[in-house]
């Protein structure tokens, strides 16, 4: 458990060097998208499942943040 903001736990955690021995290229940027109420964003997704059977789905609300990488 950390003690920070979200960003920079997500950040700290993130590394694109790890689980590959092929090196990719270290992205610049990375996603984040978090959830965020419905009444204070624009962005929404209908992507919250209410029933699997009749596949009907709620919204919700969301936030597209860029994390900035660096790498040291």
């Amino acid at each position: 458990m950390r003690e920070s903001p979200l960003t920079e736990a997500l950040k700290s955690f993130i590394d694109p060097s790890s689980g590959s021995r092929k090196q990719a290229p270290v992205p610049v940027q990375q996603r984040l998208v978090l959830e965020a109420p419905l009444e204070s964003t624009a962005e929404s997704r209908q992507d919250v499942p209410l029933s699997f059977l009749n596949r009907t789905f709620a919204v919700r609300g969301v936030e597209t943040r860029w994390l900035e990488m660096t790498h040291e």
